[in-house]
Formats: structure tokens, sequence, C-alpha cells
């Protein structure tokens, strides 16, 4: 009988332990449930620049789950659509987040080093179709930007990083950019009018690949003050930094250096958008609303009282001179102003555009008159849309080259932190491979 007692007392302590153990992981998996998941942002989360790069750590997610990070507005009454990919159902995220990066946990649930940039605009939806308020994602994802605009930020609205995974965990951090808040759209409501809106397309080769690139803007004509406007485009070079300028085509102009290059002073301000895989512009940046009077100067907000432009005169002062429509005088001469999409691949586009001499907004202001033209030219295939190839290439090399030295800007200022974030990082991962 000591054989056999000795085998139940042995299977008694090993039950014990087992009791023991068990007991202790189910009080931490109740202890991780209770505390919820959790996401960190390494830097400081306030001050930011746009756009920047970060890293990202969490805890509390299912264990060996692949979790998704998304960029988001995340404000009061925000709608919502459904998130699936890959078959694995992620839940309702708000219409104004967008993916950023995704990375798989560990089987204790956590995760960190992982990289994440972040910049302004509005990134949403995650999915395509009918939202929680009945309207459509993709056009209810533009009102949720970051920065969020003022009565966002006043009822609680914040931007956000959202980490999410199958297994129904959650977690999301704010931060601010160093420009907390944007001013709130204005609507602007179009008068009635006699002038009917009609597209304008244009198309350009790309002398650098060879490759045909069309822009289409809809409308590109009857148009006024905050006028939206949608730009699309086909056949531009996939996945290159681009941007979309209105200008005034005047070949006179001053210019303005901005980054390094000499752009003329009537555009508007640089906005940079990325092409899709497909070579098209996304859904979040086809949006453009249109300017009436004075456009420029391209330095927008930077501009300082000590930079002068080409002209030796502040860049202010000459952007009033060259407004959108042009002055009388400009017309007479040949110019016109244009919508222009051009990238850091060589696609150079514009399509020229007219307004509706009729509406309140299209007035003589910033030192110019109003054109009666309505109707905007469809530029031939291959051409660009400018009156002679003399002002067209000068415009768009100049729209080139700015966006090369942003591109270069964005490398020089991003580059060297995400070597010392990527070494730091994996110290990160180590340490903590250890630690579990």
């Amino acid at each position: 009988m000591k054989p056999t007692n000795s085998i139940a007392r042995r299977l008694g302590y090993a039950g014990a332990i087992l009791l023991v153990v068990g007991t202790g992981l189910l009080g931490t998996a109740v202890a991780a449930s209770a505390a919820g998941a959790t996401l960190t942002i390494t830097p400081p989360t306030t001050g930011l620049t746009n756009p920047t790069l970060v890293t990202v750590g969490g805890t509390g997610f299912g264990a060996s789950q692949t979790v998704k990070i998304f960029q988001c507005n995340l404000s009061p009454g925000e709608p919502t659509i459904d998130y699936n990919q890959g078959g694995t159902d992620y839940g309702q995220l708000p219409v104004g987040c967008g993916a950023v990066t995704q990375v798989t946990s560990k089987p204790t649930g956590k995760f960190s080093g992982v990289f994440a940039g972040i910049q302004g605009g509005a990134l949403g939806p995650p999915g395509v179709g009918t939202d929680s308020s009945g309207g459509d994602a993709t056009l209810d994802a533009k009102k949720y930007p970051c920065p969020v605009y003022v009565s966002q930020a006043t009822a609680g609205g914040s931007c956000a990083l959202l980490a999410v995974d199958g297994a129904g965990n959650q977690a999301s951090a704010n931060f601010q950019f160093t420009q907390v808040s944007q001013p709130d759209p204005t609507t602007t409501t179009a008068p009635k009018t006699t002038c009917t809106p009609a597209s304008g397309t244009a198309s350009a080769k790309n002398p650098k690949t060879g490759t045909t690139g069309t822009v289409t803007v809809n409308p590109a004509t009857c148009l006024y003050g905050g006028a939206p406007t949608t730009v699309t485009a086909s056949g531009l070079v996939a996945s290159s930094l681009g941007s979309i300028l209105e200008c005034n085509s005047d070949a006179a102009q001053p210019t303005v250096t901005y980054l390094g290059a000499a752009i003329p002073v009537s555009c508007t301000a640089v906005k940079v958008f990325s092409t899709s895989p497909t070579g098209t512009i996304g859904p979040s940046y086809q949006a453009f609303n249109v300017v009436v009077g004075t456009t420029g100067p391209p330095c927008s907000s930077t501009c300082t009282p000590a930079n002068v432009d080409s002209a030796g005169n502040p860049p202010a002062t000459d952007a009033a001179k060259y407004p959108c429509p042009p002055t009388p005088a400009q017309v007479t001469a040949g110019d016109h102003c244009v919508i222009a999409v051009g990238d850091l691949a060589g696609d150079q586009v514009a399509v020229p555009i007219a307004f509706d001499a009729s509406h309140p907004s299209v007035t003589p202001s910033g030192g110019g008159t109003t054109t009666t033209a309505v109707h905007a030219a469809t530029a031939a295939s291959g051409s660009l849309a400018f009156t002679g190839p003399g002002t067209g290439l000068r415009l768009m090399g100049l729209l080139g080259a700015v966006l090369i030295a942003f591109g270069l800007a964005i490398v020089v200022i991003v580059d060297g932190p995400r070597r010392l974030l990527s070494r730091l990082a994996r110290r990160e991962v180590e340490s903590d491979g250890r630690s579990d």
C-alpha cells in the first residue's frame, strides 16, 4: 500500500500546485480584464509637428492577436461604420479613423516599439458604405479631420491613436499637433443662377515615366468663393507625394521662395497628399474649395514680415495683384486660373477653371476685377492646360520643384528620428522580452 499512498500523495501535491498556479493565472486574467487595454504614445503627446513619427505600445489586448492601429478624430456624435478585414470583424469604428499600421500582440497581450506616422487632414473612413447616421461614410469622414474643428474640441473631441483587435479589445491615446484645433468650415450656398456647371479635364504626359496622367475637376465652371469641387485623377504614378494648388497663370508674377523652391506668388498654400497604389487621388484628398480674390501667397501663415518675394515686396502685397479670376488685363494677355495637380514622380497636370460672374463672391477684390467667362476648355491629351507653353511649363516646373523640396524636407525631418527610434525600439523590445 505504500507505493499507492506515495503515488496518491504525489498526485495530491501536483494537484495542489496546479490549483495554486491556476488560481494565480485566473487572478491575473481577471485583473487584466478589469484593467482593460491601454495604449501609450512616445514621445510626449502635445505640441507635435505635422507630420511626425511616434512609437506606440499597448497592454491588455488578446493573446497573439492582430492589433490594428488607427489615427482618428474622436468627437461626440460622430457616426461609425463596421470594420471587417480578412474575415475578422473589428466592430464599429468612428468614420474619422484612418488605418496607420498593425502589430501582432505577444501571448501576454502586450506590444511595444511600434512605429506610427501621424499627419493632419481627414484620413477616414475605415470602411465604405452607409454609416450609423444613414449617410455616406466617405463624405461624413471629411467632417472629422485632425486637428479637430473648434466646435468638436469644445464638445470634448480630440485627435487620437486607436488600437483594436479581433477579440473586442480597444484602447486610445490622445495627441495634439502644435495647432490644437482648426476653424470650423463655412457653409456657402450657391445662389440661383443661369450658369450651368460643367467639369473640366486635362491630360499630360509624365516626362520621367512616359505615362499619361489625367485630372478632372468637377465642377470646373460656374465657380465662386468657397465653392466645393472634387479633384480626381487616373494614370498618376502610384504612391508618390503630390499637391493640389489653385493659381493665377500670369507668367510675369513674382515668386516666393518656399522650402528652397520658387513658386508663383498667386498659388494657394501647399497641401501634401500621397497618390494611391493605383495612381489615383484617394477620397480623403479629393475635396478642394475654390478661393476667389487673393489666392496666395503659397507660404500662407509661414510668411513673416522679413519675407520678401522676387520683386522685393511682401508676398501678400504682390499676391493681391494676381487674383482669381484674373484682372481684365491678365485675361487679355491670355491668363486664367487653374487647379493643378503635381507629384514627386513627375506628373504635372493642370485644369483651367472659370467663375460665375453673377455670384456675389465674384466681385472686384485684391486689386483685380472679375471676368465673365464661365466655360473652361478641356485640355487635349498630352498638353498642359495653359494658354501658352511658356506659362504652363514655368508654373508646373515650379510646382514640381516645391514638391521635391517638400519631400526632401520630410525625409530630413523624419529619417533621422526614425533611425534613433528604431534603435530605442529594439532595446525596448529586447527588454520587454526579457521581462516577459
